[in-house]
């Protein structure tokens, strides 16, 4: 038998892991179906009863990044806590396993299961108000042409592996603890992104990181954007980064002791 992974093996540990969760993820489902519903229908209510595409497409992005990185830093809860980390690392499986029903659970579950919630509420949402724009309809999140929604898939990716490798890194206030990892990580970034940029370009210039230059000459503005090769470099850096997180987290678990 391989000591890696065995699909068998792996079957009765996905299969242990939904009966001891799962009810505990069902009723978190509906928390945020039950959350998701009174966002959109205030926004519908607030709108006159209309639900404008710019409305929905923030509470997709946003609820998706937030919700699903408060789900994925707790996904490694167990082995933080001494009465439950020691039956789960002297399971008869494979860390490697151990890992994987972590990785489905937390970055391909939720992602179906938020995406069906957001389409079942959505649609309720609309139907209950006004429809008779041609903007009330439900968005098509994978429209790459018409909205951003695709945006939160790549940022997703990002968050996903940022909060999974805290999710075993901290022992315990796993969600606290990495969002201030988080923060602090953006906040660098910025502080070191305006003298670099101001290095390079002077005079007044304002940039988001990997976004967009404003330059400010006098009376006169300029607006640079990356270019379609340049944005595919950055989702390639992007991916890596996403890849050795994910690398780095099954290296962690597999020196985890608790």
């Amino acid at each position: 038998m391989n000591n890696t992974f065995n699909l068998k093996r792996f079957g009765m540990l996905f299969k242990k892991h939904t009966l001891e969760h799962g009810k505990t993820y069902l009723l978190s489902a509906g928390v945020l179906t039950g959350f998701m519903f009174i966002l959109l229908g205030f926004m519908s209510y607030s709108s006159g009863g209309h639900l404008f595409n710019n409305l929905q497409v923030p509470v997709f992005v946003f609820m998706m990044l937030i919700t699903g990185g408060i789900f994925t830093s707790i996904v490694f809860s167990d082995f933080g806590d001494k009465s439950k980390g020691i039956p789960a690392l002297m399971l008869p499986a494979s860390h490697f396993e151990k890992y994987l029903v972590s990785w489905l659970y937390s970055y391909i579950i939720f992602q179906v299961i938020y995406i069906c919630a957001f389409y079942l509420i959505d649609s309720i949402v609309v139907n209950l108000g006004y429809h008779d724009l041609e903007v009330d309809k439900v968005i098509n999140i994978f429209d790459t042409q018409r909205n951003d929604c695709w945006y939160a898939f790549v940022m997703y990716g990002f968050i996903h592996a940022f909060a999974f490798f805290g999710a075993i890194f901290f022992k315990k206030l796993h969600f606290i603890k990495t969002a201030i990892a988080f923060f602090a990580c953006l906040i660098i970034l910025t502080l070191i992104n305006k003298p670099i940029i101001n290095a390079l370009i002077p005079g007044d210039v304002k940039s988001i990181p990997f976004q967009r230059l404003d330059i400010y000459d006098h009376d006169r503005y300029f607006n640079m954007r990356p270019s379609g090769e340049m944005m595919n470099i950055s989702f390639g850096v992007l991916a890596l980064v996403v890849l050795l997180l994910w690398a780095t987290t099954y290296l962690r678990l597999k020196e985890k002791e608790v």
